[in-house]
């Protein structure tokens, strides 16, 4: 038994030495895995940016959510919303309110170390100038995968309109900014052409202005009259709108609703989203042409990628998409302003937002921005805070 044994075993031994050398046979073997796609040549990038996109899309999917913190109307976010979850999805959670108080909160989330929110989308100065110094938020560039978004023609201006030289704040909205904005029941066409209008008599008591001492629309609409009339001049034109009585608010939809409602006729550096809001819904306001320039703005159409998103796949996603052609063309209209992209329609944008012939305008830059947070100690003097 035991010779049997051994030559059973020095047999089995052959048998599997031979077979172990001679090829497998295709019809029992497992399914081979694909064999990886060539690295591309150089210039071309299309399969490498494709597997990147894939291969982000399916991580983004498995993290399942990210939350934006938005300045919009809050029943404004559900298209929005509608949008993304339709085309990936993915659950995107809005926390929608005014960019001060965005910009508040996540300053103070990140001191606390509480790294919830992925995306910004709402003001551009005050983001530079409080947030970014923190550290708080990261370039944009790095990224963007998808060549429709990194390619420069495909904006307005032939170049990715970022805001800021780090390319940390994306501008993809091209906002005319209402420095003035007049009931049109109220207040006749033609009456007011001119800033120093407001120094009219008949206009005591009738002026609703946003405070020039927090981030928004007013602080780059002083930056305006200073780089106009100089900083004497504006400081006494600030001095005796206060004297008439005129009230200055933080209340972005208050100041917008009472010129609606003929309250205060006359709304000074009202932010661009509410007027915009009332604009599309039919409300008797319009903006006057004005002698100063205007600003044309990114208003609440910027984008930030927070340093420590807590769904950074997702992010990514959210952040290619939101400035494709698909994103903007979806996304735009929501905020009431034309896309900053070249191939997005701007035909159902209301007027009070477009750059009209006959007016002059100056544009958001960060440097701009740096010298109208400077003055804000001047206007805080001003105004006793």
């Amino acid at each position: 038994m035991k010779i049997t044994m051994s030559v059973v075993t020095v047999m089995m031994a052959l048998i599997i030495l031979v077979l172990g050398c001679a090829p497998a046979a295709p019809a029992t073997a497992p399914p081979a895995a694909p064999a990886p796609a060539p690295a591309p040549a150089v210039g071309s990038g299309k399969a490498g940016w494709e597997a990147e996109w894939e291969k982000t899309v399916a991580a983004a999917r498995k993290e399942g959510e990210l939350l934006v913190y938005m300045h919009l109307a809050s029943e404004a976010r559900i298209p929005i919303v509608d949008a993304f979850y339709k085309k990936f999805g993915i659950k995107m959670d809005a926390l929608t309110a005014p960019t001060p108080d965005l910009l508040t909160r996540i300053n103070t989330e990140y001191r606390a170390g509480v790294h919830q929110v992925d995306i910004y989308i709402g003001g551009v100065s005050g983001l530079t100038t409080q947030t970014k110094p923190l550290g708080y938020i990261s370039p944009i560039e790095p990224l963007l995968i998808l060549p429709e978004v990194k390619d420069p023609k495909a904006w307005l201006n032939g170049k990715l309109p970022f805001f800021d030289q780090d390319g940390t704040a994306f501008a993809w909205l091209a906002i005319s900014s209402p420095g003035i904005i007049v009931n049109t029941d109220s207040v006749k066409k033609g009456e007011i052409t001119s800033y120093l209008d407001l120094l009219k008599p008949e206009w005591i008591e009738k002026i609703v202005m946003s405070d020039p001492t927090v981030a928004g629309n007013a602080v780059g609409g002083m930056n305006i009259l200073v780089e106009e009339w100089g900083l004497d001049k504006t400081k006494e034109y600030l001095t005796k709108i206060v004297q008439q009585k005129t009230v200055i608010t933080r209340d972005q939809y208050q100041s917008t609703e009472w010129v609606v409602r003929g309250k205060t006729p006359i709304g000074l550096f009202s932010q661009s989203p509410t007027v915009i809001q009332f604009a599309q819904q039919g409300a008797p306001i319009a903006t006057p042409l004005t002698k100063e320039p205007k600003q044309m703005t990114t208003s609440n159409g910027g984008l930030a990628i927070l340093s420590k998103p807590a769904h950074p796949n997702a992010t990514i996603v959210f952040a290619n998409w939101l400035l494709s052609r698909d994103g903007q063309a979806a996304v735009a209209p929501v905020f009431g302003a034309q896309s900053a992209r070249a191939d997005v329609p701007a035909e159902n944008i209301p007027e009070i937002a477009r750059a009209v012939p006959g007016q002059r305008y100056v544009f958001q830059s960060e440097e701009r921005s740096k010298a109208q947070d400077a003055l804000i100690p001047e206007w805080r003097k001003i105004l006793g805070r």
